[in-house]
């Protein structure tokens, strides 16, 4: 009779964790997320008092100027003709996330991870940032240019077609392919660092850079200037 009990138990365990693993089970934001995101003030009350979690939704034609998130995770999340202009992201993580359309232009980003996400027409340009990583990503026809702050990261990335120029912050890019994106017109002897990564048809020029690190970068047929 005990072993039945126990079996029991450890049946209605797993059945939990599988449902939480389908997301059967929603958090108080991810019940939320939509009325929240109707309105802004609403939602930096909600966000000013908590650290959210998001996932498996789609977010289309929203408009959440202006919105902080501080600690928070979006995971699975597709961001679709969003205008996230203005937003204040701190310590926050993009996984597994799909950016189409819209702009997340003007922002300011510190301590933020966007890992095995996706960008497709999309643009972070003017932000202000502070150790930004984009890790794994694939990043097309997008602009993450005009930046002003510390330091972005890209690892593991593919990027082809955008504008990373007129920027006044470090860029380091590892083990990443970048094709046809421009860092022209950069400011303030700002350092670049590229490692065992291939360039193609990338623009440099008019830039001031303080230093240029290249280690094992290859380049492509389109060459860069």
């Amino acid at each position: 009779m005990r072993f039945l009990h126990v079996l029991v138990f450890m049946m209605l365990c797993f059945g939990a964790a599988d449902g939480n693993a389908m997301g059967l089970f929603k958090n108080d934001f991810e019940q939320k997320w939509e009325e929240l995101f109707r309105d802004v003030k609403k939602l930096n009350g909600y966000t000013s008092t908590q650290s959210v979690v998001l996932r498996d939704v789609k977010v289309e034609e929203c408009d959440i100027e202006g919105a902080v998130f501080t600690g928070a995770t979006f995971s699975g999340v597709e961001w679709q003709s969003v205008d996230a202009r203005k937003t204040v992201l701190t310590k926050t993580i993009f996984r597994n996330c799909k950016f189409i359309g819209g702009t997340w232009e003007d922002g300011t980003l510190t301590d933020v991870l966007f890992e095995n996400c996706e960008f497709f027409d999309t643009s972070f340009s003017g932000s202000a940032v502070v150790n930004v990583r984009f890790k794994n990503c694939k990043i097309n026809e997008t602009g993450i240019g005009y930046l002003t702050g510390k330091t972005v990261y890209f690892d593991g990335c593919t990027w082809e077609t955008g504008v990373g120029g007129d920027s006044s912050c470090e860029f380091i890019i590892k083990h990443c392919t970048i094709k046809g994106v421009s860092f022209s017109a950069m400011k303030d002897n700002v350092p670049i660092l590229v490692e065992d990564s291939l360039l193609d048809e990338v623009n440099f020029g008019h830039s001031h850079f303080s230093t240029v690190t290249l280690r094992r970068v290859k380049q492509g047929e389109g060459g860069t200037k």
